[in-house]
């Protein structure tokens, strides 16, 4: 009946008696599930003080049956921990399986974990990302404290907050006590970033705090998200730059720029008609570029693959740069990608990516980049790539350069090395369709030249051929009343004078014919001669028309000469002693 139950003995367990005075109450339910769950207090037990709270109370044995506890957790043993007091732990909160929705948790360290973490279908993923403004982090920000690291300090503000009492007592909601906020400005922490809360009040900032008062021409930017709507005003107020405006409740974060001459005086103020978050407030001078760089992260893991991600995006002005790296990881290759793309007014004016995929077969390097010139409408591109592998290994560079009405020009250059030999070549083409291809082929017996132009430029090479140990009178030559032998290595030259008019001679060596001389380098013949007697001799590098000659006098015996001449723009048909 209404006023009685029954108390069955099969169900417990135990000696003693219920008596007078005692509290009885429903623990868990044989056989109903909606009944089997407990919220438990214990304040004199072994392992107390706890709130516990159970489910599946089926019978008198609640082992295991804690799915939250919170206090003293000593006396809960942990699927993964074992026995958490000995293990050591003895106070905080155990959770059999839990959500944890708008909150912050702190690591050991002091660092909040505020990335988020999937993990669906075998793949591990995080990504993290944050806009910052350069201007904070290099001091050009004339706002003292301006991402509020130190609380409201710099910054006076307004307060109207009335705490709720009862029965001689605060009330106590939600870790804080109960209030009624009228006005209020305070940090609060949202992703792991400090931001401003402003509800019907503002804040102010002394003109005397602030960081730099010169005159001239300023830029404020203002990042918040309001959740109320409201009248949002900020800036110096009675100055150009200043600005009002209403807004309405918003749920991602919106940005406001104003550009105003400004003379150095009056307070900076910030205030809001209702609820709004402020990410950041920076006050700069025009001079100094207002940069701002956002960041992301992108980690991503599978059964198959491991991939990580970085990027930036900078904003200065009228130009943005977008930079990301990449780099990969799988059983069979490891890869790696920079990119860096420039815009300017929108528009395009660099492509620049480089990487490298390394495998089982070799390796692979490459770096690309691609110029727009938006006022001729041309495009310059140019890539290189070096290749590795057990057999070869191989670089190639082109340049393209492209305008409105086609390709003006196509350029590259490239080698391949292999154990047999080496190959090298250069392509140019123009806009008409002209083409030049030069080639070098060389192996361990052969090196073979295809060109339309060939210049040779060394120092200390011999240019005269069968010039050194001679046994052959190949390329030697002699006129007038003289005879050429060979003795000992070297050209014997015989002059034979049979009357007054007949006293001269000369040897050549033809095999400069077609050398084609530089007016770039300088030129030095070096010779050792033997002669019967004393003698004025001359030296040219023919033709005539040259003007390459020099007369030496040597004298009898043996002597090493030299002469050294600055060169032209000449074709040489033979060297003329």
């Amino acid at each position: 009946t209404e006023n009685y139950f029954d108390l069955r003995k099969p169900l417990l367990e135990g000696q003693s008696i219920p008596a007078p005075g005692d509290v009885v109450f429903r623990m868990g339910n044989k056989y109903d599930l909606m009944r089997q769950g407990v919220i438990y207090l214990a304040t004199a037990e072994t392992d107390g003080t706890y709130i516990d709270v159970l489910d599946k109370i089926n019978s008198a044995d609640m082992t295991g049956k804690s799915v939250v506890r919170i206090g003293n957790v000593s006396g809960i043993t942990s699927k993964y921990k074992g026995n958490l007091g000995q293990a050591g732990i003895y106070h905080g909160i155990y959770i059999k399986g839990g959500i944890f929705d708008e909150c912050d948790i702190y690591l050991p360290n002091g660092d909040t974990v505020y990335q988020s973490f999937q993990v669906l279908n075998g793949k591990l993923e995080s990504e993290i990302s944050s806009v910052r403004d350069a201007i904070n982090d290099n001091g050009n920000n004339i706002l003292a404290n301006p991402t509020w690291d130190g609380n409201l300090d710099k910054w006076t503000y307004s307060q109207d907050i009335e705490l709720l009492s009862a029965a001689n007592g605060w009330l106590w909601f939600n870790a804080a006590f109960y209030s009624d906020k009228k006005k209020s400005a305070e940090v609060l922490v949202e992703n792991g970033i400090r931001i401003l809360r402003i509800f019907n009040s503002g804040i102010t900032q002394a003109n005397a705090d602030l960081l730099n008062r010169d005159a001239g021409t300023y830029v404020i930017r203002v990042r918040y998200k309001a959740i109320t709507a409201g009248t949002f005003s900020f800036g110096f107020s009675g100055k150009d730059l200043y600005k009002s405006m209403i807004l309405t409740a918003m749920t991602d974060y919106q940005e406001e720029t104003i550009i105003a001459d400004w003379d150095g005086s009056g307070d900076f103020t910030c205030t809001y008609t209702g609820d709004i978050r402020i990410k950041s407030i920076t006050v700069i001078s025009d001079k100094i570029a207002a940069i701002r760089n956002e960041y992301y992260t992108k980690f991503l893991q599978t059964d198959q693959a491991i991939d990580l991600l970085a990027g930036r995006v900078t904003t200065n002005e009228n130009n943005i740069v977008r930079a990301e790296s990449k780099f990969s990881v799988t059983a069979d290759w490891i890869s790696g990608l920079v990119s860096r793309v420039t815009l300017v007014e929108g528009r395009a004016t660099s492509l620049e990516e480089a990487g490298f995929v390394t495998n089982a077969q070799g390796n692979s390097l490459w770096a690309n980049k691609t110029l727009f010139d938006n006022l001729s409408r041309a495009v310059d591109l140019q890539s290189a790539k070096f290749d590795v592998n057990a057999s070869w290994i191989s670089g190639l560079v082109s340049r393209v350069t492209t305008a409105e009405n086609g390709i003006k020009s196509l350029n590259s250059a490239g080698f391949i090395t292999q154990a047999q030999g080496n190959a090298w070549w250069v392509t140019s083409s123009d806009y008409t369709g002209n083409s030049i291809v030069n080639k070098i082929n060389q192996t361990a017996t052969s090196t073979k030249i295809i060109a339309s132009k060939v210049e040779f430029y060394a120092y200390n090479l011999n240019m005269l051929r069968n010039s050194g140990n001679i046994t052959k009178t190949t390329y030697w030559k002699v006129t007038g009343a003289s005879s050429l032998d060979v003795s000992n290595g070297a050209i014997m030259l015989n002059l034979n004078i049979t009357d007054a008019s007949d006293y001269w001679g000369d040897i050549r060596n033809y095999s400069l014919a077609g050398v084609r001389l530089s007016s770039a380098k300088k030129y030095t013949v070096s010779f050792r001669i033997s002669s019967t007697v004393s003698q004025q001799i001359s030296i040219m590098i023919g033709p005539d028309s040259n003007g390459l000659t020099k007369n030496i006098s040597i004298p009898a015996g043996t002597s090493n000469n030299k002469f050294t001449f600055q060169g032209k723009d000449v074709d040489a048909a033979f060297f003329r002693l």
